[in-house]
C-alpha cells in the first residue's frame, strides 16, 4: 500500500500536493494521518503532539502565524485542535487526604451547549525540595527535573515538575517550584546547568503520599470539552473512596476567546470608527500556567463603526485566546473618534470557528 495516496481519516479526505481547509468548531479536532504535511492553523488553534512517555498532548505551534508548520505523522502523534471555549486544565487548591488512584474520579460541570471536558485525577507524587548545597559562580542556572516516568510513574497518570532557582551572589540559595508534579513514585534526580557555576546540590522529596492512598496532585484532561463560556466556568467535583478526608477541590481554567462586544453607556457624538482592544483578561493577567507549561494569553481586537454618531456592531479583527476569565475592553484611537460621552464595552467570550488549511507534501 503506498502511504502517500489518498487518505480518508476521520471523515476527512487528504490529497497530496493539493491544499485543502477544514472548519474546526469549538474543541474540534483534526489528527494528522501518516505522511508529511505543511498546516497552517487558525488564529485560536494548536498544532500539538504526543508525548508518549507522559501520555500527554503538548502545544507544538500556534496561530496566527504567516508560516506553515512542517509536521512529520506517524498517524497519531500530531493534531490541530481549536482551543477557544475549551477547558485546558485545572488547578489543584486543595490536594486532601487518604484518596486512592482506583477508586477517586473527577467530574467538570458542563456548558450551556456544548461538550462536558473531562479528566483522570492523579494521586499523590508531587515533589518538595532543599537546597543543601549552594555552589559557587552561578549565573544562569536551569533547573532539570527528571521526569516522572523515569522512575516508574504511570503514563498519563504523572505530570513532570518545574522549578526555578534564586541566587544571591553566585550562589543558589532557594528553589521554587512552579509546578510541583504528579505522579511521582521514586524521587528524581534534579540538576542544575550552567556555564561557569558548580558544586550545587538539591534534594527532592515525594509529598502528598501515594497513589494507593494520598491527595490530589494533579488532572489529566481526556478531552478539553466544547462551547465553555466566561459565563460558565465549570465547577469540578472530586469523588473519592470511603476515608477520603479534607475535601479535595480544583479550579478548571477555560480557554477563551472573543465572541462579540457589547456596546452600551451613552453611545453618541461619535464621527468616525473606534478600535477597541482587551486586557488579557480580569484578574487574570499573568501567563496561564498549566501544569508546567505557560499559556501565554493573547490580547484580542475589534473595530466599530459609527453611524449617525452612534456606534454600531462590533467587527472583531482578532478574537484573542487564553482568557480565563470576561476580558476588560478599552477604546483606543485619536480624540476626534472619541463620543461626546464615551459609550461603554463589554466583551462577550467562549469558542469561536477556525479554519486549518493542509498541505500533504510527502
Amino acid at each position: 500500500m503506498n502511504p502517500f495516496s489518498n487518505i480518508s481519516y476521520q471523515g476527512q479526505s487528504i490529497s497530496p500536493n493539493a491544499l485543502q481547509s477544514f472548519q474546526l468548531p469549538s474543541g474540534g479536532s483534526y489528527v494528522f494521518p501518516y505522511g508529511v504535511f505543511l498546516a497552517k492553523p487558525g488564529p485560536q488553534t494548536a498544532i500539538q503532539f504526543k508525548d508518549y512517555n507522559s501520555g500527554l498532548w503538548k502545544n507544538f505551534s500556534s496561530g496566527p502565524n504567516d508560516f506553515p508548520v512542517y509536521i512529520g505523522s506517524d498517524g497519531t502523534n500530531y493534531r490541530a485542535i481549536n482551543l477557544s471555549g475549551t477547558i485546558n486544565g485545572a488547578t489543584v487548591t486543595t490536594p486532601g487526604t487518604g484518596y486512592t488512584q482506583a477508586g477517586t474520579t473527577i467530574s467538570f460541570a458542563a456548558p450551556t451547549s456544548g461538550v462536558t471536558a473531562t479528566g483522570t485525577p492523579i494521586i499523590g507524587g508531587s515533589l518538595t525540595a532543599t537546597v543543601t548545597a549552594g555552589g559557587s559562580n552561578y549565573t544562569n542556572p536551569i533547573v532539570l527535573i527528571d521526569p516522572p516516568q523515569v522512575g516508574g510513574g504511570t503514563p498519563g497518570l504523572c505530570i513532570p515538575a518545574t522549578a526555578r532557582v534564586g541566587l544571591t551572589a553566585g550562589v543558589i540559595s532557594s528553589i521554587t517550584f512552579d509546578f510541583a508534579g504528579a505522579g511521582y513514585v521514586a524521587i528524581p534526580n534534579i540538576t542544575i546547568l550552567d556555564a561557569t557555576g558548580t558544586g550545587a546540590v538539591i534534594t527532592a522529596a515525594i509529598a502528598n503520599g501515594t497513589a494507593a492512598s494520598g491527595g490530589l496532585t494533579g488532572i489529566v484532561m481526556t478531552n478539553y470539552g466544547s462551547g465553555y463560556d466566561g459565563t460558565h466556568i465549570p465547577a469540578i467535583t472530586v469523588n473519592g473512596p470511603t476515608g477520603s478526608s479534607g475535601t479535595a477541590a480544583a479550579t478548571a481554567l477555560p480557554n477563551l476567546a472573543l465572541t462579540s462586544v457589547t456596546v452600551g453607556g451613552t453611545n453618541t457624538g461619535y464621527t468616525a470608527t473606534v478600535i477597541v482592544e482587551s486586557s488579557l483578561g480580569a484578574s487574570a493577567s499573568a501567563p496561564l500556567n498549566i501544569f508546567g507549561d505557560t499559556v501565554l494569553p493573547r490580547p484580542a481586537r475589534a473595530t466599530i463603526a459609527q453611524s449617525g454618531g452612534v456606534l454600531g456592531t462590533a467587527t472583531i479583527e482578532d478574537a484573542g485566546i487564553g482568557f480565563q476569565t470576561v476580558p476588560l475592553l478599552k477604546q483606543v484611537g485619536n480624540a476626534t473618534a472619541d463620543g461626546s460621552v464615551n459609550a461603554t464595552f463589554t466583551a462577550v467570550v467562549g469558542g469561536v470557528n477556525n479554519t486549518l488549511t493542509v498541505w500533504q507534501i510527502g
